[in-house]
């Protein structure tokens, strides 16, 4: 409790009566007294706040008994959004379980209700809605009413006035069981500095930003309030839910999205509070095994199996149980069991959950009169064609529906294949077909729904390390892959996962902050050649794993090394703006290359006679061996944004530039470019929602592999220039990735301090 407001200072003296208590105080006396209705004023407001929290209302009865009728057609509206909402579940179900038939689906308990929770969402959000009309007109109401009573007709103080109450008689609804009827202590904390909704109670289930549910954002104008009225449940919320995380919470609330998902469930209609009280009671009610005192081999997983076994084993001739069915050995259940959704195999409460969370938001109101910015979803508001046909509904049953109810279920969940492109990352695999993702354990591939699969992915190994891994190389038999980090490089074998060598850059007087940014084999697999930010290019002897020469000369931090073909030579390029070309027997610098801005990439030709460097500048620039500038890679066409990285094909022919304006561009180099009569843009391959950070062909020019800061890597066909898949596996950005010069391997490097490794394999066939 807050200590009480005083006017008064005092002082504990002995004359302290004697004294004025005005010259205690800064202000007067009545800006004191001002002050101190102010406080319990701000006090009060602070309680309507937790009165009205959507986290201390009762249960949902009242709502379950709304009915609206259209006056002008006489069609009942909840009875058609019902029908709606079961062909949704429905159209859901046979997306993401393909083996399953439309009358199976039809019949399916969990269909039916996850349709029955929509319906009552939807009668909660339009009670809501109606009650919140009433107030307003009453209030409108009241204030004509007092405007019009004549000033001797106003009762006088003290005076008790008889009002004849008008009752409102409705059909009592049934009674349900609520979880929100018992009081929560942590709700009922006033202190103003506490989270509105806990984040714990609402999780957001997804593996990925890029997955997050598609809760639609609060209209701008009410961002910009200081408090508002929620467009949907109409309660008063602090300034502080317009944050977007407690705003998705606060949403998450009004839904209630958990229900139980056992079939055999009496309380199978329940709408749970929070995540953990839906667990709660499916642990202690659905995932336990019983077993029979007298029967000790035998174990019962479902209630049903339970009371038959009663009914065959223990129930006499009159039909007493002949022992005790109240004691009996109850555990919690370790048996794992497919989701009840996508039928996915031994998958978690999460993944359950998120299901859950995704139905729930169907039956949110898509317009709510503030909108400005669209969210997502708003360009859906009307049901198609197609729609109509599938969902059975007629059209004159549709058009008794607003825009807001008529809103297509593949807008809520999935995305319609044809508007994604190659932007694979808006797709969710929660929610795709099974021939269209592979899930596992902390990741998964989706595969291009409109494209034959042709390609897939084995992940072979996962190392941590204890900083950001900058990148990653294969050595040129693709026996060995290296990655650099905080002072340190680490060579493992591919094959084996098994580290090899690691080597310390930097000296015992640094201050621990110093990253490799730079890393190649020589093609003998001798040397390895580690650029970086203390503006030195060491070359250790990978067998001997001693130091043979330090390369120095840089005026800023090393980015980026690659050893020349068939040479002795190296070529570096720094932030200081420059691209170097090093002996690096002798440590003698045989060219320096001025470009505009600082040079994060560098790269050579397959035959080693190309030198290229990508710029922050949005340029690459390539030279011949003698430091002549054979092209620039810009132009209108070219990158508007720096270029991070850049490689060329395996046959020379084409060079691959990644971009932080989230694209890769393909190049196309020929004779013309040997000759400096530059180069033709082939293609400009847009799919990432962020920085595109490293593009490589693979060893046979087959495919081109992309990674990107939306912690995604994503592969591309370099002749239809198609995203075939994406894979996610990464939690942070995914900062270099590089392919195996001889098979197909791939390695990836992130900011989420692992490297892995993986395998590409061609696809088999689809059965069917």
């Amino acid at each position: 409790m807050e200590k009480e407001l005083s006017p008064l200072k005092t002082r504990d003296s002995d004359d302290s009566d004697d004294e004025d208590f005005f010259t205690y105080q800064d202000d007067s006396f009545a800006v004191t007294a001002l002050g101190n209705v102010n406080g319990i004023v701000d006090r009060l407001y602070r309680l309507s706040f937790k009165i009205r929290n959507p986290a201390t209302r009762i249960g949902f009865t009242k709502a379950r008994n709304y009915q609206e009728v259209d006056e002008s057609t006489g069609v009942d509206l909840i009875r058609i959004l019902a029908a709606f909402n079961l062909q949704h579940v429905e159209q859901v179900f046979l997306r993401l379980q393909r083996d399953l038939q439309s009358e199976d689906v039809k019949e399916h308990f969990l269909v039916k209700r996850l349709a029955r929770a929509n319906t009552r969402r939807r009668q909660q959000f339009k009670q809501w809605k109606s009650h919140r009309t009433k107030i307003e007109a009453n209030s409108k109401h009241a204030q004509k009413f007092n405007l019009l009573i004549p000033s001797s007709k106003v009762p006088k103080e003290g005076a008790i006035q008889t009002l004849k109450a008008t009752r409102i008689i409705t059909q009592p609804a049934p009674s349900m069981p609520s979880t929100a009827t018992r009081v929560d202590p942590a709700i009922a904390n006033f202190d103003d500095a506490a989270s509105v909704i806990s984040s714990s109670t609402h999780a957001i289930f997804t593996r990925k930003p890029s997955l997050a549910l598609e809760i639609p954002q609060l209209p701008r104008k009410l961002r910009l309030q200081k408090d508002f009225e929620c467009p949907y449940c109409h309660r008063l919320c602090s300034g502080r839910t317009s944050n977007p995380q407690t705003w998705n919470h606060h949403v998450l609330r009004d839904l209630r999205p958990y229900i139980c998902t056992y079939e055999e469930c009496k309380d199978g209609d329940q709408q749970y509070d929070s995540f953990k009280e839906r667990i709660n009671h499916e642990t202690h009610h659905h995932r336990i095994t019983r077993r029979c005192g007298e029967h000790l081999g035998e174990s019962f997983l479902s209630l049903n199996e339970w009371r038959e076994h009663i009914a065959s084993y223990h129930l006499d001739s009159t039909g007493v149980n002949d022992v005790d069915i109240t004691e009996f050995d109850s555990v919690p259940s370790e048996k794992e069991r497919s989701c009840p959704i996508c039928a996915e195999e031994a998958l978690s409460h999460e993944h359950v959950g998120y299901h859950l969370q995704q139905l729930a938001l169907f039956a949110l109101p898509r317009s709510t009169g503030l909108e400005e910015d669209s969210a997502p979803g708003d360009n859906a508001s009307a049901a198609t064609a197609d729609d109509l046909e599938r969902g059975q509904l007629n059209d004159s049953d549709m058009s008794s529906l607003s825009d807001d109810e008529r809103w297509p279920p593949e807008a809520v969940y999935g995305v319609h294949f044809n508007d994604v492109g190659n932007m694979l990352a808006d797709l969710d695999p929660f929610q795709l077909a099974h021939d269209h993702r592979h899930i596992d354990d902390g990741w998964h591939v989706i595969y291009n729904p409109k494209l034959p699969r042709m390609l897939d992915i084995e992940l072979r190994y996962s190392f941590s390390r204890n900083s950001v891994i900058c990148c990653v190389t294969f050595s040129i038999d693709g026996q060995f892959v290296a990655i650099g980090y905080k002072q340190h490089a680490t060579i493992y074998e591919v094959e084996t996962g098994s580290e090899t060598a690691t080597f310390r850059v930097g000296d015992d007087l640094d201050d621990g902050t110093m990253y490799v940014r730079g890393l190649s084999f020589d093609s003998g697999k001798l040397y390895l050649a580690i650029g970086s930010e203390d503006k030195l290019i060491r070359v250790f002897h990978t067998e001997s794993r001693k130091l043979q020469i330090t390369l120095v000369g840089h005026g800023s931090y090393v980015s980026a090394v690659t050893f020349v073909p068939n040479s002795y030579l190296l070529l570096s390029g720094s932030k200081d703006g420059t691209a170097r070309l090093w002996d690096y027997q002798t440590g003698v610098e045989k060219v320096k290359s001025f470009t505009a801005e600082s040079v994060n990439a560098v790269a050579t030709s397959p035959n080693g006679r190309l030198l290229a460097a990508g710029c922050l500048d949005s340029t690459a620039r390539i030279w011949n061996l003698e430091g002549e500038l054979l092209v620039t890679l810009s132009g209108h066409e070219g990158h508007n944004d720096g270029i991070f990285n850049l490689n060329f094909s395996p046959e020379g022919r084409s060079v691959a530039t990644s971009s932080l304006d989230k694209t890769c561009k393909i190049w196309d180099l020929d004779t013309k470019t040997v000759l400096g009569k530059g180069a033709e843009i082939k293609q400009t391959l847009v799919g990432h929602k962020n920085f595109v950070l490293t593009s490589k062909f693979t060893h046979d020019g087959r495919w081109i592999l992309i990674c990107s800061k939306d912690q995604g890597i994503q592969i591309w066909d370099p002749v239809t220039y198609d995203a075939v898949l994406r894979t996610d596996g990464h939690e942070e950005s995914v900062i270099s990735l590089d392919t195996s010069p001889t098979d197909n391997y791939f390695a990836s490097a992130s900011g989420d301090k692992t490297m892995k490794i993986w395998r590409l394999v061609a696809s088999p066939p689809l059965e069917g």
